[in-house]
């Protein structure tokens, strides 16, 4: 099995085995929650920033990691930003 199957196959059992609560109480109509994975080898620890603001809840997630918590944002226009952990969004 070529490598870059096998990190595919992980990146989809790690998406499929994370998944936010179904519980959508005090949600409006137009926000939905998402969880993060981090399913790139390449770029290292993640932090995640939603309309520019950094999300604890979702900082240094790890190479096949997930966030701590599920983010809240947008449905329509979430405003999601990636960076390495330590960097600076540009």
């Amino acid at each position: 099995m070529s490598p870059r199957l096998l990190t595919c196959l992980l990146a989809a059992t790690a998406l499929l085995s994370v998944g936010c609560d179904d519980d959508a109480t005090g949600l409006d109509d137009d926000e939905a929650v998402v969880r993060i994975v981090n399913a790139s080898p390449a770029v290292g620890e993640v932090d995640v920033l939603v309309s520019g603001n950094a999300q604890t809840n979702a900082s240094d997630v790890t190479f096949l990691g997930s966030s701590a918590q599920c983010v809240r944002v947008d449905a329509d226009d979430p405003e999601l930003t990636f960076q390495q952990t330590g960097s600076t969004a540009t």
